[in-house]
C-alpha cells in the first residue's frame, strides 16, 4: 500500500511540475503578445500579463523575491525579442492576445485544481 502510494504521488507531482512548467511558457508567451500588441490593447494588459508571468513562476515554489527578478528578465526577453518583431496590426493583436490568454486561463486552472479532479 505504501509503494502505492508514493507512486501515486511521485506521478502526481511529476505531473504538476509539467503543469507548472506549461503554465510559465504560457504566461511568458501572453507577456510576449501584451507587450508587442500594446499600442492596439493598452498598458494595463502588458501589467496584467506581467502579474501572471510572477505569479506563474511563484506556482513554481520560488520565493517572491526570486519569481519577481525571474519574472523581470523574462519581460526584458519580451521586450528585445519585440524589437525584432514586425508590427502587429489591430485585429492580429487582439485575436492573439485573446488566444494566448485563453491558454493561460486554462492552464493556470489546471495548476490551481485539486489533483483529483485533473485529466490523468
Amino acid at each position: 500500500m505504501a509503494i502505492l502510494v508514493l507512486l501515486t504521488t511521485a506521478a502526481s507531482s511529476e505531473q504538476f511540475d509539467r503543469s507548472v512548467t506549461a503554465l510559465t511558457k504560457a504566461s511568458f508567451a501572453n507577456l510576449k503578445v501584451a507587450y508587442d500588441c500594446r499600442h492596439v490593447l493598452g498598458i494595463a494588459r502588458y501589467h496584467e500579463a506581467y502579474i501572471a508571468v510572477e505569479n506563474a513562476l511563484r506556482a513554481t515554489g520560488l520565493p517572491t523575491d526570486v519569481a519577481m527578478a525571474a519574472a523581470e528578465d523574462l519581460a526584458k526577453e519580451a521586450r528585445a525579442s519585440s524589437l525584432r518583431m514586425p508590427d502587429r496590426g489591430s485585429q492580429n493583436c487582439f485575436t492573439t492576445f485573446v488566444h494566448t490568454k485563453k491558454d493561460l486561463d486554462r492552464r493556470r486552472a489546471t495548476v490551481t485544481a485539486p489533483l483529483s479532479s485533473q485529466p490523468k
